[in-house]
C-alpha cells in the first residue's frame, strides 16, 4: 500500500467535515462503494483505509449534491452498475449461481420477465437458500416473487432485511430497514432473517470479481 494513495478513516473524517454516522449511512445507501473501506494493520491495530483520491472526490460529490437529489437518487448516480444493470437468462446460466427452477418462479408470476435487474438477483439468490430451509416449498418462493414486485417501489437501495416468520404454522415473509425494529405479536416468530446489503456484496464478488 502506498501511504499517500490512501486515507486513514479518522483523516478523511477530518478532512471532510462529515461524521462517522454519515459516512457508514451513505454506505448502506450505495453511496460509497464497500469495496473502498480497506482494513489494514497498523500500529495502533487495525484501521480502516480508503483510496484517497476516489473517496474525497465521491465525498465531495455527495455534499453537493444532496440538498439538491435525495440519497436514492444520489444511489442511482453514481452506483449505475448496482442499479441499472439488467441481466438476462443468457447472462445468468454461464455464471452457474441460480437455480433454473427459481429464476423460472421468478420469471413466471405476476409482474415477472426473463431479464432481472441487481436487486431482484438479490432476491432470487435468497430464494436459492431458502427452499433448503425445512418448511418452505415452491409455494412459498412464488410468494417471495410476488412480495419482490410489490416492494421494487421501496427497494432502491440494499440497506434492507428479509425476515422469514412463521404464524399458527403458516410462514411468510417481511421486509424491513436495517435500522428498524419489528415487534411481532406473541404469536408470530422469525425463522430465520436474510441481510441483503451482504448478499449483494457476496453476488457483486461473483458477478464482477470486484
Amino acid at each position: 500500500m502506498e501511504e499517500n494513495s490512501f486515507i486513514t478513516k479518522k483523516e478523511l473524517l477530518t478532512l471532510t467535515g462529515i461524521s462517522y454516522g454519515q459516512l457508514y449511512r451513505w454506505k448502506r445507501e450505495n453511496l460509497i462503494p464497500e469495496s473502498w473501506f480497506i482494513k489494514k494493520s497498523s500500529f495502533t491495530g487495525q484501521e480502516t483505509f480508503f483510496p484517497r483520491e476516489k473517496i474525497l472526490a465521491r465525498i465531495k460529490g455527495i455534499i453537493e449534491l444532496k440538498d439538491k437529489y435525495s440519497l436514492e437518487e444520489l444511489a442511482d448516480m453514481l452506483s449505475p452498475e448496482l442499479t441499472n444493470r439488467s441481466f438476462d437468462r443468457d447472462d445468468l446460466n454461464p455464471l452457474g449461481m441460480f437455480d433454473s427452477e427459481i429464476l423460472d418462479i421468478f420469471e413466471k408470476v405476476p409482474g415477472g420477465k426473463n431479464h432481472f435487474k441487481f436487486i431482484e438477483l438479490i432476491f432470487i439468490d435468497i430464494a436459492g437458500k431458502l427452499i433448503k430451509e425445512p418448511g418452505i416449498n415452491t409455494d412459498n418462493i412464488e410468494e417471495l416473487a410476488r412480495s419482490m414486485h410489490s416492494w421494487m417501489d421501496v427497494l432502491k437501495n440494499t440497506s434492507f432485511r428479509l425476515m422469514v416468520c412463521e404464524k399458527n404454522t403458516v410462514r411468510f415473509f417481511l421486509l424491513s430497514k436495517q435500522d428498524s425494529r419489528i415487534y411481532n405479536d406473541n404469536g408470530t416468530r422469525e425463522i430465520s432473517s436474510y441481510d441483503l446489503d451482504e448478499i449483494s456484496k457476496e453476488l457483486n464478488l461473483l458477478i464482477t470479481g470486484k
